[in-house]
């Protein structure tokens, strides 16, 4: 797509007006996405999906997970191509505290999710819950979605002495992990109780 880019001051206005208008556009649908993917969730009777919450959930959950790959290839592109002049230690500590934000945000909303169901005390919320809390079923990966997920990331860019690029990276490569293991935890656990 860059045949003939001379970077000429037509060139330039086109790409930044291009990039802007990308901007403005991907933010209202990357919250369209995730909440039909919610709703697609949210309104099944299964337990453990049937839930209001899911809406602003999955959308916090891939801006989260989003913030966290970013961090990783910055670091990555950092590394291999020596590019600590462009990408500072200030850009990973911007960027640690919009995912110590959302790890944040994040953090409430899974506990309102197991709150709530927990609360309920229906009886099928009831053994998903119990099969996410009970180690010898699921407790393990719970226990590992919820520290590496939420605790990690927090802790590290809240604390100044390890508020470094090496380790806020360290948090996003985890956190992403356990994102994915949170939404394992979502389908599987759910699907197994009729």
């Amino acid at each position: 797509l860059a045949i003939g880019y001379r970077g000429t001051h037509g060139q330039k206005r086109h790409i930044k007006i291009s990039t802007n208008l990308m901007a403005i556009m991907i933010v209202p649908l990357a919250i369209i996405v995730h909440s039909v993917l919610s709703w697609i969730f949210g309104m099944t009777l299964r337990p453990g999906w049937h839930s209001t919450i899911f809406g602003p959930y999955f959308v916090l959950a891939a801006i989260y997970s989003g913030t966290g790959v970013l961090i990783m290839a910055m670091w990555v592109y950092r590394k291999m191509y020596k590019l600590e002049s462009l990408l500072t230690d200030k850009h990973f500590i911007y960027l640690g505290y919009i995912m110590m934000a959302l790890g944040a945000g994040y953090g409430y909303f899974t506990f309102s999710e197991y709150l709530t169901d927990w609360f309920s005390s229906e009886k099928w919320n009831s053994e998903v819950i119990e099969k996410i809390f009970n180690p010898a079923k699921y407790g393990w990966w719970f226990l590992f979605a919820n520290v590496a997920g939420i605790i990690l990331p927090i802790f590290i860019v809240a604390f100044p002495k390890t508020r470094t690029p090496n380790w806020i990276a360290f948090a996003s490569f985890f956190m992403v992990i356990a994102l994915w293991v949170k939404r394992y935890l979502i389908i599987v656990p759910t699907l197994e109780t009729p």
